[in-house]
């Protein structure tokens, strides 16, 4: 049986969502994450920002213009509630989330 890193399966499965780009700020608690990124380079960009919240907005604001799964990457709580409330706006969005990886549902 072959083991797979667990950062590795959850990008193998955002690529098979069609997930193309993953916004973040990098940081110790996400070093086996970034190293799947890279090892994930030539199917899924990653953009780096300079602030959670920026990367949870950059993913919803994705999700809402292209209707596709957007990703953000952050440690702290606010990424999670910003996309939270981003994700209850009237349009239909579809957005996956920080840490949880919990999905905002449509309303």
């Amino acid at each position: 049986m072959t083991k797979v890193n667990a950062s590795n399966a959850m990008l193998q499965v955002l690529k098979d969502w069609g997930v193309d780009t993953i916004y973040g700020l990098p940081g110790g608690s996400f070093d086996s994450t970034m190293n799947a990124i890279h090892d994930f380079r030539d199917d899924i960009r990653y953009i780096g920002v300079r602030h959670e919240e920026v990367g949870a907005l950059a993913a919803v604001a994705e999700a809402k213009l292209t209707g596709k799964i957007a990703v953000t990457f952050g440690s702290a709580a606010r990424v999670q509630r910003t996309c939270s409330t981003a994700c209850t706006t009237p349009r239909r969005t579809t957005s996956l989330c920080s840490r949880s990886l919990a999905r905002c549902r449509p309303r």
